[in-house]
């Protein structure tokens, strides 16, 4: 067995479903990318446009850098979860796929017989200046698909991307075949994104992304927006639940992708940082911060006419410490028809930004479920 196809079983031993050595080479994405950039697309990511030379060439993000180890682990769920995504639902996996790449460092030490410190080999997951997916997709794993995710024909697009950088040629003589495209005419994805964020195929605006909205996006979320959202608590699997090539998927075995608890939106009012940080900082939840999981949750409320939580509502509305937090808690019970508990939150509060919000929603009664009560009795 040669050293790449040690490397390759060692990588699927330890929990990576795909694995694959190609040469470091200039990415042929690049364009593509800057293109993205220059119509700002990227929103408030403004480290998308940071670092363009690195992220065009690993020799260039990590210096001595011949082959690139790219790999993909599997975290497809058994069942769905009406407020998260797949692969929020448990472990932070950056966390979880660091000491995989960890061990795969220390057995290509192994494997070449040179020191940890010669060899300088560097993991990468979603942390880094590196065009994963194009990596990947020169790895032959996958195709770039219409929803711009990465699919593989059995695994589909549930998939966790690393890749691990080699001072030394492990590629193979005759490099992995690039994957065909397969998404045909189906336009499943494009059809069903609640926000139309993608535009075309493999072109996905982020402002208008649910997952960027909830999760990047640190201000308010746009008003024409909120509605779309619906129960999307953190991120959004719609592009991907509808593609015909995740029907027939397998789901992970893997413990730590298996989700263990089920989150609400209530959970996320009335915390404090402390708090919040101790429940949620070993989960993808963390990266949306205290702020970010209380402004979605209010907007979630509304849309999935939660009405239990108008005290929690209220509460937020009254006492939390941040404007947008409190804005958006205005604004869900508008939605609502709060109009009393509106007016009394106006008369106390000091922010501009959130006496505009209530303003708005005291001038603009929303509550749908009213309407619809009052056109049965109609009928």
């Amino acid at each position: 067995m040669t050293p790449n196809q040690q490397l390759v079983e060692f990588a699927h031993s330890i929990g990576f479903q795909l694995a694959a050595i190609i040469p470091s080479r200039p990415s042929t994405h690049l364009q593509h990318l800057e293109d993205w950039l220059d119509q700002g697309c990227h929103g408030e990511m403004t480290y998308m446009s940071r670092n363009l030379d690195l992220r065009a060439h690993t020799a260039l993000l990590h210096p001595g850098t011949q082959t690139v180890l790219a790999l993909a682990a599997l975290y497809k769920q058994e069942q769905s979860d009406p407020f998260l995504p797949a692969y929020a639902r448990d472990a932070d996996y950056h966390d979880v796929l660091r000491a995989r790449l960890k061990q795969l460092v220390r057995f290509a030490e192994t494997l070449v017989g040179l020191p940890k410190a010669a060899i300088k080999a560097r993991g990468f997951v979603d942390s880094a200046p590196v065009l994963e997916r194009d990596l990947a997709r020169l790895a032959g794993l996958g195709w770039i698909g219409k929803n711009t995710c990465l699919i593989h024909p059995q695994l589909g697009s549930y998939l966790f991307l690393a890749e691990v950088c080699l001072p030394f040629d492990l590629a193979a003589e005759t490099p992995p075949a690039l994957q065909p495209e397969r998404c045909g005419t189906c336009t499943r994805c494009l059809a069903v994104c609640p926000t139309n964020a993608l535009a075309k195929p493999r072109w996905l605006d982020a402002r208008a992304c649910i997952s960027y909205l909830t999760i990047e996006l640190r201000g308010a979320i746009p008003l024409h927006l909120r509605r779309a959202l619906g129960s999307h608590l953190f991120g959004c699997d719609d592009c991907q639940s509808v593609c015909p090539w995740n029907r027939k998927a397998p789901t992970t075995i893997e413990p730590a992708f298996i989700a263990k608890e089920a989150f609400q939106p209530i959970d996320f009012l009335g915390l404090d940082e402390p708090t919040f940080r101790a429940k949620y900082r070993k989960t993808p939840l963390f990266r949306a911060h205290r702020e970010g999981m209380a402004r979605n949750a209010c907007v979630v409320i509304a849309n999935t006419r939660q009405r239990e939580h108008l005290p929690a509502l209220a509460d937020t509305l009254r006492r939390d410490p941040s404007p947008m937090v409190r804005g958006h808690a205005a604004w869900a019970l508008g939605e609502l028809g709060e109009s009393e508990l509106l007016r009394d939150a106006h008369a106390a509060e000091t922010d501009a930004s959130v006496l505009e919000e209530i303003s708005r929603a005291l001038a603009e009664p929303t509550d749908r479920q009213p309407q619809e009560q009052e056109e049965g009795e109609r009928s």
